[in-house]
């Protein structure tokens, strides 16, 4: 598997442009930081499989100093020249840096590590390492919005990593030549091994993709036929919008919300600048901080005394039930309560005054800066305060669906207490925000932006209460996802009812969120994630089929290799020569026997799999296709993984960093 020394290592080093792009993951500033004096390598690169995770041959190779462009792409091209492939999706941690020269630095390598054009290159990034990317790279670069990749979760090469690692101390002490042969007998006993248990892995994965499949297909269908009859429009467009994506991604995203214009990291660094400028033109600030920071940290202070009340408040309850005589004895001693405490000082910010008073009181321009600050601050509270609601929501969600013991409901209500903790601790800063700009400005069209925020308004879009009409329209669509009508009438009691006079929230669900944005992305979710489930049934039925084609040509192969080789004269070479067939015709036997074996073990699944993807999953388009749901008798599929064959393998009931599924 190992690689010989790269001849090209002087093409290319670490672009230090390149690693400001996005995070900065070891991987890349190891190339700049690691020392290498003395050292052949400082580490391997490899290169493999994402759905089998086996290691690719010419798929390894030394890196001496971490893991430089120049090394990656080298060993990168070597593994797939042999292919024959037109689309290779590519998943690595820091990919969206990588990716923007490739091309560049491919043709400073030799011509037999030239990519033809018409090789389709996707890259992507693994799923657990997605999440630590900005925000810009979600969607473009996630796996679960890509086709074909099925349930790819793209982490198997850490998987293998925390295997071959174990003999990292081992091959370090050795020479050039043993160390090599070491890793490939490491590297080909991991791919013989995740070989042989093809038979039990590919029916694991199975198993989990089939039902999972057409829960996710049913559930956009029901979805989508519960919004069909009044938003059909908005249904194509949506559609249309997510297919241009899909084809095009310097199109509009689909499955992002909109980020708010304005936050108070992006306020505070244009008042820095403008305050840079001021210097410049030789403007002598006041003091020794400028009006801004006098003003921001005021709101520090300020936001450290609502977190002191809140704990201070828990701990006078607490003391209640420690001392319970405590409040007879500051009643009878007459104490009165400390007006002095750091959470009760006031901060008489500019806000604090009257109009009329704080012209007097405060320096030319600075009720200003707090107005600015106070708008993005309240514009900030409000996009958390929509982003925990959000939360709330799905853990209120999960628990209903899963937490049916005790100690699972218990588990869920503490993360639910400490999410209305935060809702709370968030509404609270915007109320103070909102007042403050109610005095800074008095009432005006900046209202309509930043309203009252009412009781009923902290909701979140499962949690509101639903009128007749959108009751009926609920249970209609729940009824289509399959589920029965106990289940569907305690959604219902929960989520609650109304007479459709009540409000509905302003903060989590409004029509212009709802349809303009909140339903779009969850739909389009939605979508992807059906599809995904379904491709993953293609993808492993496929896997299947090439599995037993491949055993069945190697048998063939070996008995070839049988025939083939002639009687040799000499009677000194008889004893080899019945040795090399014997050892064909038995690895011929192998073959033959693991194909009976799989096609036994599968017969079932397959079947099933077949049924599902032609009467269910049809190529079709769902906004159009009304297919009825699969009733199939149950399907008993046993599953033989002994703890060292799991060791290494890909978990199929755990998708690593998918909190959408």
């Amino acid at each position: 598997m190992s690689l010989t020394t790269n001849p090209n290592l002087e093409y290319d080093n670490v672009d230090p442009e390149e690693i400001n792009h996005c995070v900065g993951f070891a991987a890349l500033w190891s190339a700049n930081t690691r020392r290498s004096k003395g050292l052949r390598a400082t580490g391997i690169g490899s290169v493999s499989c994402a759905r089998s995770d086996m290691f690719r041959a010419n798929g390894i190779g030394d890196l001496q100093k971490g893991e430089q462009y120049a090394n990656m792409d080298y060993i990168f091209l070597s593994s797939i020249m042999a292919t024959s492939l037109f689309l290779v999706t590519i998943t690595y941690d820091i990919a969206c840096q990588w990716y923007r020269n490739f091309f560049t630095r491919m043709t400073q390598l030799p011509s037999a590590l030239q990519l033809s054009s018409r090789v389709d290159l996707r890259f992507r990034i693994p799923k657990f390492h997605l999440a630590a990317h900005k925000e810009s790279c979600h969607a473009p670069f996630s796996l679960n919005y890509t086709k074909w990749v099925g349930r790819t979760d793209g982490e198997g090469v850490e998987r293998m990593w925390s295997w071959l690692n174990k003999v990292s101390h081992s091959v370090s002490m050795m020479g050039q030549g043993g160390r090599q042969d070491t890793l490939d007998d490491f590297c080909n006993f991991w791919n013989w091994r995740k070989t042989v248990n093809l038979g039990d892995s590919l029916l694991k994965k199975m198993t989990l993709a089939i039902p999972q499949a057409a829960i996710h297909h049913q559930a956009f269908r029901a979805f989508t036929d519960g919004l069909h009859e009044q938003h059909s429009e908005e249904l194509l467009e949506w559609e249309n919008q997510v297919r241009a994506w899909e084809l095009d991604h310097d199109q509009p995203c689909p499955f992002g919300l909109p980020r708010d214009d304005l936050t108070m990291s992006d306020l505070k660094k244009e008042m820095a600048e403008e305050e840079h400028r001021r210097v410049q033109r030789g403007e002598a600030l006041p003091g020794d901080t400028s009006p801004s920071n006098f003003i921001i940290t005021g709101l520090d202070i300020e936001a450290a005394q609502q977190e002191l009340l809140v704990t201070a408040s828990k701990h006078d309850l607490t003391t209640n039930t420690y001392m319970p005589g405590l409040a007879d004895y500051i009643k009878e001693k007459g104490y009165e309560e400390s007006t002095s405490s750091p959470e009760l000082i006031e901060l008489f910010l500019p806000s604090f005054f009257a109009s009329t008073q704080r012209d007097l009181i405060c320096q030319q321009g600075l009720p200003e800066f707090e107005n600015r600050l106070r708008f993005a601050q309240a514009t900030e509270a409000l996009a958390h305060l929509r982003r925990q609601l959000r939360t709330h929501s799905f853990a209120n969600s999960y628990k209903t669906r899963n937490a049916h013991s005790q100690g699972a409901y218990t588990r869920s209500r503490l993360l639910q207490n400490q999410i209305e903790v935060r809702i709370k601790a968030v509404r609270a800063q915007y109320d103070i925000s909102r007042r403050s700009l109610l005095s800074l400005r008095g009432p005006g069209d900046w209202e309509n932006t930043l309203k009252v925020l009412r009781a009923e308004d902290i909701r979140g879009i499962n949690e509101r209460t639903l009128n007749e009409e959108e009751q009926e329209e609920y249970r209609r669509a729940r009824l289509l996802a399959g589920m029965s009508e106990e289940t569907v009438e305690g959604e219902l009691h929960g989520l609650g009812t109304t007479s459709g006079q009540e409000n509905i929230p302003t903060v989590a669900f409004n029509r212009s969120l709802a349809l303009g944005e909140g339903l779009r992305v969850e739909w389009v979710k939605a979508r992807a994630r059906a599809e995904r489930w379904r491709e993953e049934v293609l993808l492993l039925e496929e896997e299947m089929r090439r599995s037993i084609a491949y055993c069945e040509w190697k048998a063939m192969y070996w008995d070839n290799a049988a025939t083939t080789r002639s009687r040799p004269p000499e009677s000194n070479d008889l004893a080899l020569f019945e040795g090399v067939r014997a050892y064909a015709y038995r690895q011929a036997s192998y073959e033959r026997r693991r194909v009976v074996m799989w096609k036994r073990q599968w017969a079932a699944i397959q079947e099933r799999a077949t049924l599902v993807l032609t009467t269910q999953l049809g190529q079709g388009d769902i906004l159009r296709n009304n297919q009825a749901m699969l009733i199939a008798p149950p399907l008993v599929v046993e599953l033989d993984l002994s703890d060292n064959e799991m060791e290494g393998m890909e978990d199929g009931d755990v998708e690593v960093g998918d909190v959408d599924t």
